[in-house]
């Protein structure tokens, strides 16, 4: 929930950012100034309510659009196992400097359904196994809703971003399905990224 507030925040402040551009900056806004000096007339009322709408609801998509092309940049392509390989043979602080590239990035996760379960109000735990590790996560219950009915052991993929990296299991948080994915998971880490994380 902490972080659903964080990532809420930062979406109205995104957002605020870019209806000040809007307003302040863009070429309707010059033209509604210049008209009004011109003609010597107030701009009308339906006018002004009209430019704010359309500012709003443009500022609005450009901040879903950066967000999008963030979270879009911030997928790492690696399998759930390779994190538990890098631990091995490691202490705790050695293992969470290695890891500590990977908690907060994107992931794709393929795997089986195992469980969803009531945690505190409004909010359920989701549990997924891949590649022998079991992946949770809490969501909200409106998120929730299309998990509930699928059977144990489906097959489905999700995204989500890892918080958490221990010797037993990951943790991500924002969890979504994705329905149908067209584009094959890739399950098994890439070599330049395991290298980095490990020296």
């Amino acid at each position: 929930m902490r972080n659903w507030f964080r990532e809420f925040s930062t979406f109205i402040v995104s957002l605020f950012r870019e209806w000040a551009v809007l307003l302040t900056g863009g070429t309707l806004a010059a033209f509604f100034v210049i008209w009004s000096n011109v003609s010597g007339r107030p701009i009308p009322l339906h006018a002004g309510w009209f430019f704010l709408s359309l500012t709003l609801l443009a500022s609005a998509f450009l901040s879903w659009r950066k967000q999008w092309r963030e979270a879009e940049n911030n997928f790492v392509q690696i399998g759930p196992n390779a994190p538990m390989k890098l631990r091995e043979g490691k202490t705790s602080p050695h293992a969470n400097s290695v890891l500590g590239p990977y908690i907060g990035k994107r992931i794709r996760i393929t795997g089986t359904f195992v469980d969803i379960a009531d945690t505190v109000i409004g909010m359920k735990i989701l549990q997924i196994k891949c590649e022998g590790v079991l992946i949770s996560g809490h969501i909200a219950f409106w998120t929730a809703r299309r998990f509930v009915p699928l059977p144990k052991g489906e097959v489905i993929t999700v995204t989500g971003t890892i918080i958490e990296i221990d010797s037993l299991s990951m943790t991500i948080n924002g969890i979504e399905i994705v329905p149908n994915p067209s584009v094959p998971i890739v399950a098994t880490p890439l070599l330049s990224e395991v290298n980095h994380a490990s020296r």
